[in-house]
């Protein structure tokens, strides 16, 4: 996986983790806190994970450094390798998680499956990951996964995305 330059505006929905190319005060203050923890030093995160953290938006770039202090940082030796996995990490969830990138994905599913969706749920309650899964299953597994999905109980399940996903894991 090569390196992405981070998109303009924050990657997903809150402020920037950067302003004029600094970090703003709250990430600032979470790197800082984690390397005074002792097991991350200053010069331990390269450039390349300084700039995917700034190009994140503020609660991301924040969820992100906790992951990193939740490490057991002193068993890692590339510690810029280990939060740039963070950070992608973080990235595609942003992306699969924006309201374009999943009406798109969503528009290029096949109308029967469209109108079956629409009708449970709507097309906006699943997110980009879901419909890149029911493409990649094919038109008879993406019906399938789609079929079980509208049967069950939707009412009392929080996470439809994840619930979806689970149902088209178990037809791949």
């Amino acid at each position: 996986v090569g390196f992405m330059p981070p998109p303009a505006g924050g990657g997903a929905a809150g402020p920037p983790a950067a302003v004029n190319g600094e970090l703003v005060g709250s990430v600032q203050a979470k790197l800082d806190a984690i390397c005074d923890g002792g097991d991350l030093q200053r010069g331990d995160l390269d450039d390349r994970c300084m700039e995917q953290l700034k190009g994140l938006s503020e609660p991301l770039a924040l969820e992100a450094l906790q992951k990193l202090s939740e490490a057991n940082l002193t068993t890692i030796n590339s510690k810029s390798g280990f939060f740039m996995g963070i950070l992608r990490r973080f990235r595609e969830q942003s992306a699969m998680a924006d309201p374009t990138t999943t009406h798109s994905a969503f528009s290029r599913l096949p109308p029967f499956l469209q109108g079956k969706i629409e009708k449970v749920i709507g097309s906006g309650e699943l997110d980009a990951k879901c419909y890149h899964e029911l493409l990649m299953l094919g038109d008879r597994g993406a019906a399938d996964a789609v079929e079980k999905f509208c049967e069950a109980n939707l009412r009392d399940i929080r996470n439809k995305t994840a619930f979806f996903l689970g149902i088209v894991k178990r037809i791949k």
